[in-house]
């Protein structure tokens, strides 16, 4: 199984799933915790996004076809109903995710290990469709859509600069998911103008996430494309850092705050090859 590392491999839209991620029960406020009990709570969460989850996604999953890995922590208020991390998970195809999903071992203990961390009956993972076809999941009583702008472009999401951006609506409801990707629609040809090569996202009716990816750094795209749904605020708009990981002895991330990463990885390259 030949690794490579520093070699672009662009993927294509439909091998990318994106996930909502609310934090398990453990690292929830309760009612009577006071002011360092909350503390602890949030840091506990931080940590072992940081120090386990996240960049145990990269080991355990870069054998699998992982080709990025892009999760946001958002350090929302648990108590808004908003999510507290998501993540564009990057495959060298659907086709690779779903010959691995069910016959390895390591996929199986990568799926189960979400609980440790995560709610996972209200977080919810899905891959996307194009924008005049989204992907439809109901969840915590709202439609979530996954999709993205450009469905023929391929991207190498290691490479270049991606942005986390995360909004919310004036007012909840589906008329702020709809124009959200109606904005998404109208600005492809000024995307490409201003040098964003792909844009992905999950909305639903309190929220939405963007993942804004160029090859070169680019300033305020949410502004410069106009896609701001009226009323809606930008609550994180985050560049994402770039973080190495070699394996199981590798540094891990320290989170004490809201942050996007994208991790470097070794990718397996024969998943990357069509056959013949």
């Amino acid at each position: 199984m030949p690794h490579v590392q520093g070699v672009e491999l662009p993927v294509g839209a439909l091998g990318v799933r994106l996930f909502v991620g609310y934090r398990a029960a453990a690292f929830v406020p309760q009612a009577g915790d006071d002011g360092t009990t909350r503390a602890k709570k949030r840091a506990e969460f931080f940590n072992e996004l940081g120090s386990a989850f996240m960049p145990a996604t990269a080991v355990m999953q870069a054998p699998l076809g992982l080709a990025a890995y892009l999760p946001a922590v958002l350090d929302t208020d648990p108590a808004s109903g908003l999510p507290d991390e998501v993540a564009a998970i990057v495959y060298a195809s659907r086709t690779v995710y779903d010959r691995y999903r069910e016959t390895s071992l390591s996929r199986r203990i990568y799926t189960r290990s979400h609980v440790a961390v995560f709610d996972m009956a209200r977080s919810v993972a899905q891959f996307g469709k194009p924008l005049d076809d989204p992907n439809v999941v109901q969840a915590n009583g709202s439609a979530h859509r996954f999709s993205f702008l450009f469905e023929q472009a391929r991207v190498d999401w290691q490479a270049g600069q991606t942005r986390v951006v995360f909004i919310t609506p004036g007012e909840a409801g589906e008329a702020f998911q709809w124009e959200l990707l109606h904005r998404l629609g109208a600005c492809a040809v000024a995307a490409t103008e201003f040098g964003v090569d792909q844009i992905l996202v999950v909305c639903a009716n309190s929220f939405a996430a963007l993942w804004i990816h160029a090859p070169l750094p680019v300033r305020d795209p949410v502004g410069t494309l106009d896609l701001l749904p009226g009323g809606a605020t930008i609550v994180r708009d985050l560049e994402a850092i770039q973080v190495p990981v070699t394996g199981d002895f590798s540094p891990t991330p320290t989170v004490d705050g809201p942050v996007a990463i994208t991790f470097r990885f070794e990718r397996r390259l024969d998943l990357f090859i069509p056959p013949q």
